[in-house]
């Protein structure tokens, strides 16, 4: 089964990043940690490159996302609007 790899260039202040996805609108979001240490798709450790891999379930061919990084005195969000735009691929177009 074919995976979702997801990065984000994140800033150098980050202490934790978090992508919030569902694979169809009917579902709430679930999150998962990204991480960059050079393991996750996320090309090199320390390079401020986020990554995780995400397994959909079965004929799960789409995906819809919204990214957190925080620091001690922030929070941003990818997209900045997120409670009414998301980020959305395909399998076929986000593995390419």
């Amino acid at each position: 089964m074919e995976e979702f790899q997801l990065n984000a260039k994140i800033s150098e202040f980050a202490t934790k990043v978090t992508v919030f996805y569902r694979y169809n609108n009917r579902e709430s979001f679930k999150a998962a940690m990204m991480h960059d240490d050079g393991q996750h798709h996320d090309e090199k450790a320390g390079d401020f490159i986020y990554g995780v891999s995400l397994k959909p379930n079965s004929g799960n061919s789409r995906i819809e996302y919204y990214i957190q990084a925080e620091n001690v005195k922030a929070i941003a969000y990818s997209p900045e609007r997120y409670m009414f735009e998301r980020h959305s691929a395909t399998l076929e177009e986000i593995n390419k």
